[in-house]
């Protein structure tokens, strides 16, 4: 069996080019981040002022002041017990699709 040599300056090239992939699939990952959050802060938006527009017209509805931030309560926390209880079938399957 023989050894052979490597160059130094062909493993520093491999190196090189090792670490500016490393890089620019750091930068990509940074900025899918990025991406993610800035949509989860606009959904929320959306989703806080039309939660308040529903309970507005479920209020205005029913002629009283709290009823429909109630309904929109009681809702909002059925989804969230939902959510509880097949919590490991549905969020894995969610975070496994993006």
């Amino acid at each position: 069996m023989a050894f052979t040599v490597i160059p130094s300056k062909l493993v520093s090239k491999g190196v090189g080019k090792a670490k500016n992939k490393i890089k620019k699939e750091v930068n990509m990952v940074r900025s899918r981040a990025k991406a993610m959050i800035a949509v989860t802060i606009v959904f929320n938006f959306f989703l806080l002022f039309s939660s308040i527009t529903v309970a507005l017209a479920i209020n205005h509805y029913y002629h009283s002041r709290l009823l429909g931030f109630i309904i929109l309560a009681v809702f909002y926390f059925l989804i969230f017990l939902t959510l509880i209880l097949v919590k490991r079938r549905v969020i894995i399957k969610f975070f496994q699709n993006i």
